[in-house]
């Protein structure tokens, strides 16, 4: 049956949208749940997930597009009618809530081989396979990390999980320190290079937005700490100390010398501290929602993302991390319970908990470094965020620039992406 995508709804004041990109082309085949499209509105970058099994026949709305709430976007044929069941959605979380909102619940992943398991559209699939590609090196700049057709190599010859890359700003997948694995995305070229650092519990994926844009214009680097993501998981490598040397490291095998840092919450700590001890290679300091400035931090959430084995163990602690909890969806949640199949990753992250908190005492402190900093250095963070309270910004120094984001939690760089992108383009000029 052909029908007509329209544009929905994403946001409660969303009027319009606009069409950054498009995951489908004409006549690719996608399933319910798979995100279609990214659309920019006023205040975020929202993703439109089909709501049906189906296939793409014609895009009506272009990427750059403006699109009105109930405008055409597309037309599909799907399944039929009895394809159409509506989306699971999740509540919006109260601000003043002191608590998680109701949990949700999402199935569980089903037993696919580690292929299937790798988010990809199926341009970007068959490509790989004509050209004789393995997904498992190929790292992705869509939805959650999805793999799409631009993310593979222009020429084939890529051949297992050591594929590696010149400082040329190229891709690559697999970065060998010492004894750890690093999952490694290395894009762009020109300008001082920037280097992202997510925070507990996630991986290089949460600034895909940022990824992506900023390689456009500059180099930009990101990995996942270990026992985060695609890295392995070293028991010796959990604390913030130790993960600042382990950058120092990376760094010198990128033969990166001075860069932008961007460090989100724990790796905020790790940016921090890098900066306090190596200053002469930092060119600025951007930190989000930072570890260490202060004692508290929320040990249920902690807690929550260490030892949840299950969707309603894990949702509760994700609910913490946005103001708005419809971020919390069937999308973010797969991998992660993929993941956490994985003993070796399970340890991973109980192992930095403990270096993170004792009784929500935070057990590293770096707010006295602030003051001995001679790069520029903003702090960002949401007003609203459940995991490190905001009042951690009080008594900054003067000379550290600062941002609050209203009605946002503790990703900024995911609610107010657009201005968290602002800010760090005019902090890079």
């Amino acid at each position: 049956m052909e029908k007509i995508l329209t544009l929905p709804r994403l946001g409660e004041t969303m009027e319009q949208g606009t069409v950054i990109s498009w995951n489908f082309q004409p006549g690719d085949s996608f399933q319910r749940g798979d995100v279609l499209l990214e659309m920019e509105t006023d205040k975020m970058i929202a993703e439109v997930p089909a709501l049906e099994a189906g296939t793409l026949l014609e895009i009506l709305a272009v990427e750059n597009a403006e699109v009105t709430i109930g405008e055409p976007l597309a037309r599909v044929e799907v399944e039929g009618e009895a394809a159409a069941e509506p989306a699971p959605e999740v509540a919006a979380v109260s601000a003043s809530s002191s608590s998680a909102p109701p949990p949700v619940t999402a199935p569980a992943p089903s037993a696919v081989s580690s292929t299937d398991r790798i988010r990809a559209t199926p341009a970007a699939r068959r490509l790989a396979q004509k050209r004789g590609l393995s997904l498992e090196v190929l790292v992705g700049s869509g939805p959650l990390g999805r793999i799409e057709k631009r993310d593979l190599p222009q020429a084939s010859g890529v051949q297992g999980v050591s594929a590696q890359v010149a400082n040329s700003g190229e891709l690559t997948s697999v970065l060998q320190v010492a004894d750890v694995r690093l999952r490694l995305f290395r894009r762009g070229s020109g300008g001082t290079p920037v280097v992202f650092l997510h925070g507990f519990g996630g991986d290089l994926f949460s600034f895909r937005y940022h990824l992506v844009q900023l390689a456009k214009e500059r180099e930009v680097v990101a990995f996942d700490f270990p026992g985060h993501g695609g890295s392995s998981a070293p028991q010796h490598l959990s604390g913030i100390p130790e993960l600042s040397r382990l950058l120092e490291q990376v760094l010198v095998e990128l033969g990166v010398g001075t860069a932008h840092l961007v460090g989100h919450s724990m790796g905020a700590g790790v940016a921090l501290e890098f900066a306090s001890r190596m200053p002469q290679q930092i060119a600025s300091l951007t930190m989000l929602a930072p570890a260490g400035l202060g004692p508290e931090i929320n040990a249920e959430f902690v807690e929550g993302m260490a030892r949840a084995e299950t969707a309603s163990e894990l949702i509760p602690a994700l609910h913490r991390l946005f103001y708005r909890a419809s971020w919390v969806n069937e999308g973010m949640l797969k991998p992660m319970l993929e993941q956490r199949q994985v003993p070796e990753f399970c340890q991973g992250l109980q192992q930095t908990a403990r270096e993170l908190h004792e009784r929500g005492v935070q057990c590293w402190q770096g707010r006295e470094k602030l003051a001995g900093l001679g790069m520029p250095t903003r702090i960002l963070w949401g007003r609203e965020d459940q995991v490190i309270p905001a009042q951690h910004l009080s008594g900054i120094p003067g000379t550290v620039a600062t941002h609050l984001f209203p009605e946002c939690g503790h990703m900024p760089h995911v609610e107010a992406a657009l201005d968290v992108l602002r800010v760090l383009r005019e902090g890079f000029c």
